[in-house]
């Protein structure tokens, strides 16, 4: 997702036009880049300080598409195909795609227990997350 658009990725070109609220200058001689705090909220750093003050905000591409994700994920779409799972199935399928996102891996690498409890109702018993040598290193 993150600013793909089209399988490409978006350029300030194709951005919508901000105006600079300020341009501030950041390093050292020889490695000197201006921060244009644009009136939309965002931060783009160039190389070069722009001569007009009104430049293309990538990050607004990239907040449009946050937000219809966003939305997306928000609004409940009903099934029209009952597929027969139970309440317990569904809350661990839920639970698999909030560790997942959490751990930020394949949803394939999570195992969700569902076993029946001694009432006769069917309840999430565990999970088991399998992590790979790199993954876990990553989370150090």
């Amino acid at each position: 997702m993150s600013g793909v658009i089209g399988g490409r990725m978006p350029s300030p070109r194709n951005a919508p036009r901000r105006e600079a609220v300020s341009i501030t200058k950041l390093g050292r001689y020889g490695k000197v880049v201006w921060a244009h705090q644009l009136i939309c909220g965002h931060t783009v750093t160039r190389k070069r300080k722009s001569p007009t003050g009104v430049i293309g905000c990538v990050k607004c591409i990239d907040a449009e598409e946050f937000e219809e994700f966003n939305e997306s994920l928000g609004t409940p779409l009903e099934s029209p195909i009952d597929d027969g799972l139970s309440e317990a199935e569904a809350k661990a399928m839920k639970y698999k795609a909030i560790l997942a996102g959490r751990f930020g891996i394949p949803s394939e690498q999570i195992d969700v227990s569902v076993r029946t409890a001694p009432d006769g109702m069917m309840r999430v018993d565990s999970a088991t997350v399998f992590l790979t040598g790199r993954q876990l290193k990553a989370l150090d």
